[in-house]
């Protein structure tokens, strides 16, 4: 039997899901090769196709990310937006820390930090996010119990997946520079929107799978995260404070 590998239901007879998908499209799409010499241009090779993804994830912020499990969007496309991930939230962060409220002096006033720690805090913590994706990639794939997609995908597609919370707490970041207080409402959004995406991609690719069992799958999976996230947390806070005393 045949599966979605969009939703990983089972395929009816025709080859057409419920979630869209069509496997003879699919295989036409695929069979089609690029004429040769064809470079960069947005839809051809994984820099063109990361374009297209990007530009996607805020016309179809819901559903951009199947493209990688039905080889619209390939795996090195996904990697391409990892590394933009990184550059964002490094340079999100490094705003923030220059911003008010990276520390609280004695008498209660925030204040930035001098730009060498905020630069080397800002790296140390896009490269935390980007291993907290990966994590999550893995648990995603555990609790989806999903055999036709693989950790590379779910990758992936969490990376075009995060292109618009990216971007939102980017925003974030330079209200930083007037109160801390509209820093924290962007990041809250930020949390939420990645949530969502997470819980649904689990729910996309675990098929016909009861309601309550997915609900406890959900469950285990976010207090999986959240303990995954408290360590990283503290190490990161033992990290940056310890680095601190030399910068």
């Amino acid at each position: 039997m045949a599966f979605c590998p969009s939703c990983g239901k089972a395929l009816p007879p025709n080859g057409v899901c419920e979630c869209g998908y069509n496997a003879a499209a699919a295989q036409a799409q695929n069979s089609v090769k690029p004429a040769a010499g064809a470079s960069g241009a947005a839809g051809s090779g994984a820099f063109g196709e990361a374009i297209n993804a990007f530009v996607g994830a805020f016309k179809n912020p819901a559903t951009n990310s199947q493209g990688v499990f039905t080889g619209k969007i390939s795996t090195s496309a996904g990697f391409i937006l990892a590394g933009a991930y990184c550059l964002i939230t490094w340079i999100t962060l490094m705003l923030m820390f220059l911003g008010k409220g990276a520390i609280i002096n004695a008498g209660g006033n925030s204040m930035g930090m001098k730009f060498l720690p905020s630069f080397l805090f800002g790296l140390l913590g896009a490269v935390v996010f980007v291993i907290v994706r990966f994590i999550s990639s893995i648990l995603i794939y555990v609790f989806s119990k999903n055999n036709a997609v693989n950790i590379p995908q779910i990758f992936a597609a969490q990376c075009v997946d995060v292109v618009l919370p990216a971007c939102i707490i980017l925003v974030g970041s330079f209200f930083t520079f007037i109160a801390i207080y509209f820093a924290v409402f962007f990041f809250i959004l930020y949390g939420f929107i990645v949530v969502y995406q997470q819980i649904d991609l689990i729910k996309r690719l675990s098929g016909n799978v009861n309601s309550d069992k997915l609900f406890i799958r959900y469950v285990i999976y976010i207090l999986c995260m959240a303990l995954i996230l408290t360590i990283l947390y503290l190490c990161y806070t033992k990290v940056t404070t310890a680095m601190g005393n030399f910068i």
